[in-house]
């Protein structure tokens, strides 16, 4: 049997998979940014309760095949990037495209074999449309104009109070600040419910940016069956107003419910795995 991983942005989550079905699912304490040994102890000490013999991670902003192998070397397992293997399970080996859209995001495709890569190059350069794009965009207009969304996200209106709570978060480590910063998506998301101008404005605006590189991708790989994935796309509204859109440029939606550790864990056997 084999264990999957998922290491995301702000969550790990693993699978046991026998080949046919998942056996057990569940979360890890090791958040991305920690040390990669904690993470592989923390997967061994599962061996108590789990019986597994392979294990594959996939892998947030591991792309290169040297950085693979070099992290595979630590984990002791498989290592993809966490699209490859949303990508394995929607798709198997076959041609098929995937849009990540969760703290961070990147568009994907594979045909004949070849990848065909849009973002996914870290929350400074890109993340367009995603849980910290759109959480960046909400602090910004929240700090521009006294609005309804400012009081969402900061609890107050007294700008002294708003510079201490900006300057708390400029101090955290990389990884958590952006996890922080991601975080006031769903602020966006609760209040857009409510009929707010700016927080629906900002939605709008991250399903225009998704759409953007589904078609980058799409006109370089003539790929038209895509895989939804990511927190966001959990949001109903959010999700139907994408696939609406989407369909305009007759490309269609093959699902959203795909599993990063479960296609891991699919390639790992696939592919013989490490022991």
């Amino acid at each position: 049997m084999v264990l999957g991983v998922d290491v995301g942005g702000s969550k790990v989550k693993f699978v046991l998979w026998d080949g046919k079905r998942v056996l057990r699912r569940g979360s890890l304490r090791w958040r991305f940014g920690g040390r990669w040994e904690d993470l592989k102890e923390e997967v061994e000490n599962l061996r108590g309760r789990m019986d597994f013999d392979k294990m594959g991670f996939a892998v947030k902003g591991v792309w290169t095949k040297r950085e693979k192998e070099s992290l595979g070397r630590v984990l002791g397992g498989v290592v993809i990037s966490d699209v490859e293997g949303v990508l394995f399970d929607a798709f198997g080996e076959g041609d098929g495209m995937v849009l990540i859209a969760g703290t961070g995001s990147i568009c994907v495709a594979r045909k004949g074999g070849k990848i065909f890569r849009y973002g996914g190059y870290g929350y400074i350069f890109s993340d367009w449309g995603s849980g910290f794009w759109i959480g960046k965009m909400a602090v910004e207009l929240a700090l521009k104009k006294e609005s309804f969304l400012r009081i969402a996200i900061f609890g107050t209106e007294d700008m002294e109070e708003i510079r201490g709570k900006i300057k708390r978060i400029m101090g955290m480590d990389k990884e958590k600040m952006v996890r922080k910063i991601a975080e006031f998506s769903k602020v966006v998301f609760e209040v857009a419910k409510m009929g707010d101008e700016d927080a629906n404005y900002i939605l709008e605006s991250a399903i225009r940016e998704l759409l953007v590189m589904c078609l980058k991708v799409y006109r370089v790989s003539e790929v038209q069956e895509i895989a939804l994935h990511g927190g966001l796309f959990r949001d109903p509204y959010f999700r139907e107003r994408f696939i609406s859109l989407l369909k305009r440029y007759s490309m269609n939606v093959v699902g959203y419910n795909f599993d990063g550790a479960r296609g891991v864990a699919k390639f790992t056997m696939a592919s013989g795995g490490l022991r």
